[in-house]
């Protein structure tokens, strides 16, 4: 039974339908089977799910057939109020069918279906907050799977019950589970399970504060499922990893994660993990200081699992607005979805659940004992039987008594060296238990110290980095119509701005050196101090000669005689003239576009194809005199922007377009260029995370 209706990981993420507005219309009940189906309400994927498997059902008498249909319906049917009725029909009728007088292998294959169909249903109430009920039929679930000896129904059903634990904090069950499911999916080789098996263990470890163990076994999971191509496995990896960085702090990882994740969930469709990931979202943005865009995410989150009826998302996306309406002071709100939050946390997180699920767990035992018990004392009594009617005679009853005392005395042997085994067992868990308790605080304390080395590190380079920027007070003074729009992908960026007064001109570069993060960085300041020397110390002015000359001390710096290295930078870099109309410039792999005032068009000069740096072909650079008019807006820039994806079908923003942005703002001149060109970025990325660092500058003479 391949039973799709399991939880993937310890976030529980539930099935949905997309809901059509259009009349009623009721299915035939002669073929529908069950009464009221409206055909209606249903996709066109269910609908065709439900005719498909329907017309094998009525037109094969084989039970195990029609068994095989139903269960096709409900693990493949999305919709939250047909398939639970299906499964219901299946486990009715199963049931029927093992009151009959069947042969051992049929009743094999119905208790099957049988186990199949009870850990359905404890999805469904799983789905609805129902706890107790859905550790109930995964239960009796798990009994049936272990009574037919089938490895892969034991596995689904410790995985289920591991969630669940999980959920009501009972951690030591839960990884018991999940451990003893992982095992079986290993022997198995079930890759898929495998991977689900270490996302749900990775977020025990996650809840026991051992992040490295938990980023572990996130990535094992998404390794995999990136190897067999599981949409649902790679999206729930990536939001837990997402959750790792932000309970680290590490903003900047978390929202690549989260967005990575959203964007895997809305491919796929799937409905309630798009409300986790964008409550996700919302979170890391809170952290950042956007309450807005949080805002917009949290209430997307909130309305959608509203609309799912899943406890579980309305809990976590009710919190998260509780904040946000706080921070807004809008304490109205706040109430409302405080209110909300402690309904649902109630709902799902009660004690008297808590106990009644260990209480359970206590009959489960109890009852796989008494089981076993039975068919031993079953045995005995046969044996008993036989010797009764052998034996006739006084002395015989006598011996039969002396084998009698013999089978007692080994039964109660039996039983107290199960005892001591038992006791022996649970000191061991107990020692385990405390050993690994010190063992997370240990690596927590450990974590925690090398986070803050680490954060330490990248907000000096980042203090570093801003200390070879120009000014706010140089920039304002030196371009007096133009804007700065800087935005590192990460904390530090491999592109940087560089400015340097002259006598008679001011020059002026946008460059883009290999990489971003820490190593771009790196490299931005060996070769922002290159062209620092070639104008200071070489007493450089014109463009082409500064790149020459830059490009020859940033092969220098980076010549080694046990390690080749290819680092540069793309450049756009231009000389404006103090009296003169004329304007120089020298690029590479960086055009220069210029908005012309007069014939209102954009004018693109290219650059030399080759990087300021190691390359397989290399020239002088070309110095570029062009004559401007007044009113004329010149643009430097990196490729950040144009490569960003986005947009409806996440595509590449592209030069084309920045063109016709910069087409439209010429006539109004350059003030308010800036915020519109960052407004645009933010309206085509959307939900996808920034790919590179982007620098612009426009300035009009």
């Amino acid at each position: 039974m391949s039973n799709l209706k399991l939880l993937f990981c310890w976030i529980i993420l539930f099935s949905f339908v997309p809901q059509v507005s259009r009349g009623q219309q009721f299915g035939d009940k002669n073929f529908y089977i069950l009464d009221s189906i409206d055909l209606s309400l249903l996709h066109e994927d269910d609908k065709l799910l439900l005719d498909s498997s329907l017309t094998i059902y009525h037109n094969t008498l084989e039970d195990t057939i029609q068994l095989e249909m139903l269960e096709n319906i409900v693990d493949n049917c999305w919709n939250g109020d047909i398939w639970p009725r299906y499964n219901d029909f299946a486990i009715k009728k199963v049931q029927k069918l093992l009151t009959q007088n069947r042969q051992e292998e049929e009743r094999k294959k119905f208790a099957y279906f049988l186990a199949g169909g009870l850990s359905n249903r404890g999805f469904y109430y799983d789905q609805k907050g129902n706890l107790l009920e859905a550790l109930n039929h995964y239960h009796e679930s798990l009994l049936i799977y272990e009574k037919i000896n089938n490895k892969q129904g034991t596995s689904t059903a410790f995985n289920n019950l591991g969630v669940i634990y999980s959920i009501i904090g009972d951690t030591a069950k839960a990884l018991e589970y999940h451990n003893r499911s992982l095992k079986t999916k290993i022997e198995l080789k079930d890759e898929k399970g495998v991977a689900m098996s270490y996302n749900n263990i990775g977020a025990i470890y996650e809840n026991s504060s051992e992040p490295f163990k938990a980023l572990e076994y996130y990535e094992k999971s998404l390794k995999i499922s990136n190897s067999i191509s599981d949409s649902r496995g790679i999206a729930m990896s990536l939001d837990n990893l997402g959750d790792i960085y932000l309970h680290e702090n590490i903003l900047g990882k978390a929202f690549d994660y989260y967005s990575r994740g959203l964007q895997k969930w809305t491919e796929i469709g799937f409905k309630p993990g798009i409300s986790t990931a964008k409550n996700n979202l919302a979170n890391v943005l809170i952290k950042m200081g956007e309450f807005d865009r949080a805002k917009t995410y949290a209430i997307e989150s909130y309305q959608l699992a509203e609309s799912l009826d899943f406890p579980v998302d309305i809990e976590n996306s009710a919190k998260t607005l509780v904040t946000i309406y706080r921070h807004e002071g809008d304490f109205e709100k706040a109430l409302f979805y405080s209110d909300s939050y402690i309904e649902m946390r109630d709902k799902i997180r009660n004690e008297q659940n808590a106990n009644k699920a260990y209480k359970k767990s206590m009959q489960y035992e109890y009852q796989k004992e008494a089981l076993k018990d039975s068919i031993e004392f079953s045995k005995e009594r046969e044996i008993q039987q036989a010797e009764l009617k052998q034996e006739k005679t006084q002395a015989s009853a006598f011996k039969y008594g002396l084998i009698l005392v013999f089978i007692i005395l080994v039964i109660a042997v039996r039983s107290f060296l199960i005892k001591k085994k038992d006791n022996k067992k649970i000191n061991e868990q107990k020692s385990q238990v405390e050993n690994q308790k010190k063992e997370i605080e240990l690596q927590h304390a450990t974590l925690a110290k090398t986070h803050q080395e680490i954060s330490d590190s990248i907000n000096y380079a980042k203090r570093i980095q801003n200390a070879i920027l120009p000014t706010t007070d140089v920039l304002n003074e030196s371009l007096n119509n133009g804007f700065v729009l800087f935005m590192p992908k990460d904390v530090v960026s491999g592109d940087f701005y560089w400015l340097e007064n002259l006598e008679d001109s001011t020059l002026v570069a946008v460059a883009d050196c290999t990489g971003h993060g820490v190593p771009g960085a790196m490299v931005s300041v060996v070769c922002h101090n290159a062209l620092n020397r070639a104008v200071r110390e070489y007493h450089l002015s014109k463009p082409n000669e500064i790149l020459d000359k830059t490009k020859e001390l940033v092969v220098e710096t980076f010549k080694s005689k046990s390690e080749f290295v290819r680092d540069g930078m793309d450049i756009s870099l231009c000389r404006i003239h103090k009296n003169s109309e004329i304007v120089e410039w020298a690029g590479a792999n960086n055009p220069l576009y210029i908005y012309k005032r007069i014939s209102n068009s954009i004018e693109i000069i290219s650059s030399n194809k080759q990087p300021v740096g190691v390359s397989d072909y290399s020239e002088n650079f070309t110095n570029h005199e062009l004559k401007l008019e007044q009113g004329d807006i010149i643009y430097l820039f990196t490729d950040g922007y144009m490569d960003q994806f986005g947009g409806e079908h996440g595509k590449k923003f592209k030069h084309s377009r920045f063109r016709e942005i910069a087409l439209d703002l010429g006539k109004q001149g350059i003030k308010g260029q800036k915020e519109v060109f960052e407004k645009e970025f933010h309206n085509w990325k959307g939900n996808l995370e920034q790919i590179d660092d982007i620098c612009i500058i426009g300035i009009e003479l």
